[in-house]
């Protein structure tokens, strides 16, 4: 699909009230943050086998609280060198982590975000987001800690060559892209490109990727 995306004020506006309407409610964070036990759990568990993957992540979860929330944050509890820490490390890089923070770099590099909208309702529009972002950051963290640490546990552990930290990485990286997803707009079906199509579907992307 198109980088690109036609254009519509009108259209944008409507999107842009729909997203605040039911994406900026605290509720929100609560909703998303079931999408790991009840999409990625069963995923792991198919690969890794249905203890590991549930210790695995319940382990994630407790570094996430530990770590106050970012586990590359200042106050994260994974030692600076581990390869955890490199892992997320180079999923961040990737733009896997933090999908709404890599996607408005990405519109912002197309010249999209600000075409139609004032400097003012942006910040409105971030700030009603922070509940969203804020569980998505929580998702992809853990998917990529829990999937890193059972991929190395499968390597048998131990000090990993170049060539097996690249592995457990990409590992770590898929399980995050087919169970979180990716909402770019280079992901996006010819059937929800264009203004009007956009603003149909919406909130039918993370159904497309489910059936997919």
């Amino acid at each position: 699909a198109s980088l690109k995306a036609e254009r519509s004020a009108v259209a944008d506006a409507l999107s842009q009230a729909g997203f605040l309407w039911f994406m900026s409610s605290p509720s929100q964070l609560i909703i998303n943050s079931m999408q790991t036990p009840m999409v990625t759990l069963p995923r792991l568990a198919g690969t890794y086998g249905s203890g590991p993957a549930l210790r695995q992540l319940r382990a994630a979860l407790v570094d996430f609280t530990k770590s106050r929330g970012d586990l590359l944050g200042a106050n994260s509890v994974l030692p600076e060198n581990s390869v955890e820490r490199r892992v997320l490390q180079e999923l961040y890089e990737r733009g896997t982590l933090d999908f709404t923070l890599s996607h408005d770099m990405s519109m912002l590099a197309n010249g999209e975000t600000g075409a139609s909208m004032s400097g003012h309702w942006r910040k409105v529009l971030e700030v009603g987001g922070i509940f969203m972002n804020k569980s998505e950051v929580f998702n992809r963290q853990l998917v990529a800690l829990a999937t890193a640490r059972l991929e190395m546990e499968k390597r048998g552990g131990g000090t990993l060559s170049e060539a097996d930290f690249q592995a457990v990485a990409d590992a770590a990286d898929q399980a995050t892209l087919t169970t979180q997803f990716d909402y770019s707009q280079s992901n996006k079906g010819a059937l929800t490109q264009g203004p009007w199509r956009k603003l149909i579907f919406q909130f039918q992307q993370h159904r497309l990727n489910m059936m997919a």
